[in-house]
């Protein structure tokens, strides 16, 4: 059992492995649905839960994958917020408006200019 030194908490090694990925291999996967490829573009835009936002609150993202749970997408803009709408299909086809959860932003490098790599987590479809 692994101790915390001032006493304060003791947790379990069974416990920390939940916490800790394998320093040998890669993170333990936690997605529930696979993930596919989708190299399309699509459009987000802050959610309130009050309805779809306005069409001069959505910006262009590149979708990077998909899953039944989610999708991750590369941005220019970095989400500022707790929950997204995220617009995906393409002009002249049914398109799917769905609120999402932001579950992490990381900033990568693009040839010097800023992106971020977003996943989110679907919640409910609006459309």
């Amino acid at each position: 059992m692994a101790t915390i030194s001032d006493g304060l908490a003791t947790i379990s090694d069974d416990e920390l492995d939940g916490f800790v990925t394998n320093a040998g291999g890669p993170p333990k996967e936690r997605r529930r649905s696979k993930r596919m490829p989708y190299a399309s573009l699509g459009m987000v835009a802050p959610y309130d839960g009050l309805g779809i936002p306005s069409d001069e609150s959505f910006w262009p993202v590149q979708c990077r994958d998909l899953s039944r749970g989610g999708v991750a997408f590369y941005s220019s803009v970095k989400p500022m917020c707790p929950s997204l709408v995220v617009c995906l299909g393409s002009v002249g086809e049914t398109s799917c408006i769905l609120s999402c959860r932001v579950i992490h932003c990381t900033a990568v490098s693009d040839d010097g200019t800023s992106t971020f790599l977003v996943g989110c987590e679907f919640v409910e479809r609006l459309t």
